[in-house]
Order: structure tokens, then C-alpha cells, then sequence
């Protein structure tokens, strides 16, 4: 038995096939961690964003804080910006009812869903712009399906990285 194929679908088999390729290597996201750094500053917000990520993720509120400035501005539940102060005091009570997943607990609209409202998530794919000693970083932040960029700027104190601002991209 011949295989056989038509000379007028080639050109549609080897569309199809890009198109898979595309597809594929679309849905691959690079780990954080796998991120190489193009200098020493990069390594060092690296390093931050690691371990804010490693905080955030194991509910760990003096290291989630110690990742941050204590000038900066942060998102918290329903699109509020928090001091670092104001937040100290919100994130544990807003981590237990995360954690417990109770269902009252979460926003009634998807623009107000952020990845605040998520156990377990990862950090991909940064884009990390360094200007003197400030920085910006965008990853994606991905919890199984859903994905949602997360703005993170950083500003340098001293020999110091430390996250300034957090935010979200709108749902």
C-alpha cells in the first residue's frame, strides 16, 4: 500500500503543521527560575523575585514584607493599593480566608480577580528593565490555566533591590 499525497495539499499539511508548532512553543512558559540574568543587577532583582515569589507561595508573611519598601504602594484585594504598613496588618487575615477558600471571600467580577486571590501560582517569562537604581519587571503569573501579568517595580537602596510597586494587569 502507497501513501499518497495530492501535490494541491501540501501546502495546507505544511500549514497545519506551523500552526501546531506555533501553538506548542505559544503555550511554553519559561520558569523564573530558569531566567539568566545580563548582569549583576538582574541577578540581584532575580534573587527578589524569587524569594518574593517563594514567600508569597508558602503564605509567609515577614518574608512577603521584608521583599518590600517601605514607601511602596501594593495591590491587595479588589484593586486597593496598600501601604507596606496597611498591608502588614490585612495580608494575614486575607491569607487565612485564602487559605480556608471560602467562597464569600472571593470578588463578584473578574476585572476585581487578581492573582492576590490564588494559592498556588508561579512566577514566568520576566521582562526586567533596569534605569539607574530603579527597575521594572513584568512576569506572568499563572495559576494552571489562567494567566495575568504582574507589574513589579523595584527600586535600589544602598547595595539593596527591594520591590516598590505591585500590580495587575485588568482581568
Amino acid at each position: 500500500m502507497h501513501f499518497f499525497v495530492h501535490n494541491s495539499r501540501i501546502p495546507v499539511l505544511i500549514g497545519a503543521a506551523g500552526a501546531v508548532v506555533i501553538a506548542v512553543c505559544g503555550c511554553t512558559l519559561s520558569p523564573l527560575e530558569a531566567y539568566v540574568p545580563r548582569n549583576p543587577e538582574e541577578e540581584q532583582i532575580l534573587s527578589l523575585l524569587i524569594a518574593y515569589q517563594d514567600a508569597r507561595s508558602r503564605f509567609d508573611v515577614e518574608r512577603f514584607l521584608g521583599c518590600l519598601h517601605d514607601k511602596g504602594t501594593y495591590n491587595h484585594a479588589s484593586r486597593v493599593m496598600l501601604s507596606k504598613k496597611e498591608l502588614s496588618e490585612a495580608l494575614p487575615g486575607f491569607w487565612a480566608k485564602l487559605q480556608k477558600g471560602e467562597r464569600s471571600f472571593y470578588p463578584m467580577c473578574r476585572e476585581n480577580l487578581s492573582g492576590n486571590y490564588f494559592v498556588r501560582f508561579r512566577l514566568f517569562d520576566p521582562t526586567i528593565t533596569v534605569v539607574g537604581n530603579t527597575a521594572t519587571v513584568t512576569v506572568i503569573y499563572s495559576n494552571a490555566h489562567w494567566r495575568l501579568h504582574h507589574y513589579i517595580s523595584l527600586v535600589k537602596e544602598g547595595d539593596t533591590w527591594l520591590i516598590r510597586r505591585l500590580d495587575w494587569e485588568t482581568g
